[in-house]
């Protein structure tokens, strides 16, 4: 969203999000500008175990992906 001549952006799970602009000579530019926060990802495993490190809280399923086994919650 555009509002006062500032771009918000918001990230819903596992979305990518794709700033599109025209350079002068008419070239697009694609810039990324957000992460896909995903168990997948090794470096969302070690943001998760640093973060919640009373818990083991990533595990790999039987068809190699990984998921967060509990529901995580808002920490302050």
């Amino acid at each position: 969203m555009v509002h006062d001549k500032k771009l918000y952006v918001a990230n819903a799970g596992d979305c990518k999000g794709v700033l599109c602009s025209e350079e002068p000579n008419g070239n697009i530019r694609l810039t990324k500008i957000n992460q896909k926060f995903n168990a997948n990802s090794r470096k969302e495993q070690a943001r998760l175990k640093a973060q919640f490190t009373d818990r083991d809280i990533v595990t790999k399923r039987n068809a190699g992906a990984f998921y967060v086994k509990v529901t995580l919650g808002l920490r302050i």
